[in-house]
């Protein structure tokens, strides 16, 4: 077991953000969230990232409640990537990524050859080794997914939480972007929207409704036409696809569920 909740609820304001959520993710999995806007899913990663506390209910990770860790500590562990990432500073992709090694340095140690080899198999595993002495403002947005990804991995993480990191991107830089993550050497839970990315990059999915777990397994035993018609409220069909062997979903006009 890596990474776990148990009966997690959360409250802003007498709403119900996320309802008595009790998951596991193990070791190595890449996980995809999923579940329609304002379902809860970037609540739920943040409450995974221990940035926020549950009303009632708690994570642990490998066992041990995130809430009776320090932060510091959790940072060495852990990773979360937000969707949006602005600075008025202009850091280059390196000075970026380094930023990631700030939980395992003291406030006047100096940058030792562990930290070096951290940023440069950073910046490696993200494909930013001959980018990084580009600059923040001068990057594209996969270049700045990226960017971020390499500051995350520089934490040396066991676990890393992304939050829609395909948004805005286009196809090309969707599929690179996903491609990397299903090779990372970490534990990986993805906030995703498109089902078809979901299916084809993901061992297990969590699905989310109104703040509810509504589902946990593999993309073939979670992406069913019901439940993607319960929680989507679209008719779709679920196929097997000719070109790759993995789950084809065909979103379809109104009207009854086609079966598969």
């Amino acid at each position: 077991m890596m990474l776990s909740t148990h009966h997690l609820s959360l409250k802003a304001q007498a709403h119900l953000l996320l309802d008595d959520i009790t998951l596991t993710v193990n070791r190595h999995q890449t996980v995809g969230l999923l579940g329609p806007n304002g379902s809860g899913k970037s609540t739920l990663l943040r409450c995974l990232a221990g940035l926020t506390r549950p009303d009632s209910g708690g994570v642990t990770m490998e066992g041990v409640r995130l809430d009776t860790l320090g932060r510091r500590h959790i940072a060495q562990r852990l990773s979360l990537v937000e969707q949006h990432a602005v600075t008025d500073v202009d850091l280059t992709i390196k000075e970026v990524a380094a930023l990631g090694r700030i939980p395992h340095r003291g406030a006047f140690s100096h940058w030792q050859q562990v930290d070096q080899q951290a940023l440069e198999c950073a910046l490696q595993h993200t494909g930013l080794t001959a980018l990084q002495h580009r600059r923040w403002h001068s990057l594209s947005g996969g270049e700045r997914q990226r960017t971020q990804i390499a500051r995350a991995l520089a934490q040396k993480p066991d676990i890393l939480l992304l939050d829609e990191p395909t948004n805005h991107l286009d196809i090309q830089h969707q599929l690179e972007l996903l491609t990397l993550i299903n090779t990372l050497p970490v534990t990986c839970i993805v906030s995703l929207h498109d089902l078809n990315l979901a299916a084809g990059y993901c061992d297990q999915l969590i699905v989310l409704d109104q703040g509810q777990l509504i589902a946990q397994g593999t993309p073939g035993e979670v992406l069913t036409p019901e439940l993607i018609k319960r929680t989507y409220r679209v008719n779709a069909r679920v196929a097997t696809s000719p070109a790759h062997g993995g789950l084809l979903i065909d979103y379809l006009p109104p009207g009854p569920v086609i079966p598969a």
